[in-house]
């Protein structure tokens, strides 16, 4: 009678299962199933990859060398009025913005993909899709938060070049890079005394 009603456990084992076979056994046998991984380690770059899509700008013409060339060539010494000289500055600064933002999200990009996958046993669908899912969040936080640190960079030593650019702009000769010059009304608005200019 005892050996009537008392459970067997039998132990069934298949080698190698397809994914399709898993998925069906974790569905009928979801909690005595167990699917030890023979290789507990693998690169996330076997299964996973990134197609980043930067601003059209980045990839217009706009940027290219031979249209900052050509204003620099249109430059004139004129530095107030002549929008040639201002603006080939502000499109090598948009060329150096938009390669600055492909390297850091390629850098990005590559360090998160060599990193490992660790699994010592086999994750149903769910739980390897919210995993990866937080992991890829993580991912883009970091990246987004550590592009804004180089930019805040980028503003504050625009902030702090403010003096050098207006040598620049008066016409004062600033071909020396440790060039210190002693300088009066620069500005009928301000006075700039014993300025510093480094490159």
């Amino acid at each position: 009678m005892f050996t009537a009603l008392s459970d067997e456990t039998v132990i069934i084992t298949t080698t190698n299962p397809s994914f399709t076979t898993y998925n069906s056994l974790e569905q009928i046998y979801s909690t005595t199933l167990q699917c030890p991984c023979s290789n507990k380690a693998i690169s996330q770059q076997r299964f996973m990859s990134f197609s980043p899509t930067f601003h059209q700008i980045c990839s217009s013409g706009f940027i290219d060398d031979a249209w900052i060339q050509l204003l620099n060539y249109r430059a004139t010494d004129n530095y107030n009025n002549d929008w040639f000289t201002i603006s080939s500055a502000q499109f090598q600064l948009l060329a150096d913005l938009c390669d600055l933002v492909n390297k850091t999200i390629n850098d990005a990009a590559r360090r998160f993909l060599s990193q490992i996958f660790i699994a010592s046993s086999v994750i149903n669908q769910d739980d390897f899709n919210k995993q990866i899912n937080a992991s890829v969040n993580q991912f883009y936080q970091s990246t987004l938060y550590n592009f804004n640190i180089q930019k805040d960079i980028v503003y504050l030593i625009i902030q702090i070049d403010q003096f050098y650019m207006a040598l620049s702009i008066s016409g004062t000769d600033i071909s020396d890079p440790n060039l210190i010059l002693n300088i009066n009304n620069v500005t009928d608005n301000y006075t700039i005394g014993n300025v510093c200019a480094i490159a």
